[in-house]
């Protein structure tokens, strides 16, 4: 995994060796260190390559440093301790793909598969490239599978695809996703949750102000509509698009949890959804574009066989604001309502 953004400062170390007790109080998405504790589902000996430091951790050294201290418990955490590295003795010199990678990245992760690699490349093979609808800095993604020769099904799996969004003046995005394409209308918003908001959250989903996004799809679909968390979730809406912030979440992460905080997001999908369609106006596809949208009475719930029977979560009534423009009429223009 390369990019080229920011390379790690003293902060960021920190954020992954204490991850889940991090102080971070900006919208990052790897507030916390979260996002890359996750590579521990597929790796026990992650190693980072930035051009500021390299570092990398080990399931076994980590567990031996850890007893010779005296310390004896069921599990020994990975993440806490981490040993510094040489970027070339360590890796360009021990793999050719980091070598390349180091040529154009500002950090590049390298993690040692110690699970099977198949099912990992049918998840990156179907890595949805809504993605960086909600990622501005990202304006391209390669993901590369390659597998071994004689692993059968693997083969059907080996490639590279490129994910590329394009922002135009307008304020459409479009997105390339090899052959695919798609047109976006995104919206955004900053929210401070209360301090009661907060509390309740917990220190996983708290931050002092997130953002809340919205993109629906040129044309709107005409089926449901879901909630991500920078990742998909389970939990779906009756609106049209995508709904994105950092929710506070079910223990395994795939589904919005009822309360205060995820209703202070929730308050402001209104006026977002309202920017989103206002791009719509004045143009002679701006009924038949809105036509599949549903724009009151939105419903949340959660996907998947008996759920979407089950009454859906009581959310508080999301109706669009007086000072919002409302979805067009037939003249194909957007107004407030008077």
């Amino acid at each position: 995994m390369a990019n080229d953004g920011e390379p790690f400062d003293e902060a960021g170390v920190r954020s992954i060796l204490a991850s889940d007790i991090s102080s971070k109080a900006d919208d990052r998405i790897g507030k916390f260190g979260i996002g890359f504790k996750s590579v521990l589902a597929v790796s026990d000996s992650p190693r980072v390559y930035s051009r500021s430091v390299s570092f990398g951790f080990d399931k076994a050294w980590a567990a031996a440093r850890l007893k010779g201290e005296g310390y004896e418990v069921p599990n020994y955490p990975v993440m806490r301790l981490a040993r510094v590295l040489d970027p070339v003795a360590d890796g360009a010199a021990r793999d050719p793909d980091p070598a390349g990678l180091m040529e154009w990245a500002s950090t590049v992760v390298v993690a040692s598969l110690s699970a099977d690699a198949l099912p990992l490349a049918g998840r990156l093979a179907q890595f949805s490239p809504e993605f960086v609808l909600f990622s501005p800095h990202v304006r391209e993604a390669r993901l590369r599978n390659r597998i071994p020769e004689g692993r059968g099904e693997g083969a059907l799996l080996s490639g590279e695809r490129r994910i590329v969004r394009e922002d135009g003046s307008d304020g459409f995005v479009r997105l390339r996703a090899g052959s695919d394409e798609s047109v976006w209308s995104p919206a955004a918003c900053t929210v401070r949750p209360s301090a009661a908001a907060l509390e309740e959250a917990g220190h996983v989903a708290a931050r002092e102000s997130l953002e809340v996004q919205y993109a629906v799809r040129v044309p709107p679909a005409t089926g449901l509509g879901s909630f991500w968390a920078y990742f998909p979730t389970q939990t779906k809406t009756t609106l049209s698009g995508i709904v994105n912030a950092p929710w506070k979440l079910s223990d395994d992460r795939l589904s919005l949890l009822e309360g205060q905080f995820n209703t202070e997001l929730l308050v402001v999908l209104p006026d977002l959804v309202a920017t989103a369609l206002g791009r719509f106006s004045g143009t002679p596809q701006a009924v038949p574009r809105t036509r599949g949208l549903a724009v009151s009475g939105w419903r949340v719930g959660s996907e998947g066989g008996r759920e979407l029977g089950r009454p859906r979560h009581q959310w508080p009534d999301l109706r669009a604001p007086a000072h919002s423009a409302h979805p067009p009429g037939r003249s194909g223009s957007v107004a407030s309502p008077r």
